[in-house]
């Protein structure tokens, strides 16, 4: 029990930085996009033959290339998103009494660094 008490107490202290809560919050409201990219994914590669070879000729692989493009959408866009939704809760999380209107310059900012860093990959 004292273990416990002791992990709350630390847990509280990490979740009460701002950079973590921003982190936190960021990934939350990035939940809807993963569950979409997952059900494209699950529905894009369901292991039953008959399955595969309906989307494949359904409407000449119109519904293999949709599922294709949703998962291409959601997860191969993925690193963008994260770093626009974490930015983007970035300064609400490290005032969250000031509300302030910079998230669009925060997003930008990271955007343009994220960028810049795989050039250099």
């Amino acid at each position: 029990m004292k273990a416990m008490t002791r992990f709350l107490n630390i847990s509280r202290k990490i979740g009460k930085i701002s950079v973590i809560r921003a982190i936190r919050d960021g990934l939350v409201s990035m939940i809807p996009v993963l569950i979409i990219g997952a059900f494209a994914l699950v529905l894009k590669t369901f292991p039953i033959e008959g399955y595969q070879d309906f989307i494949a000729s359904f409407w000449d692989g119109a519904l293999l290339h949709f599922f294709n493009f949703v998962y291409t959408v959601t997860f191969g866009v993925l690193s963008v998103y994260m770093t626009f939704s974490i930015s983007r809760s970035s300064p609400n999380s490290s005032r969250p009494w000031k509300k302030r209107n910079c998230s669009t310059k925060w997003a930008a900012t990271n955007i343009r660094a994220t960028y810049i860093l795989q050039r250099f990959r």
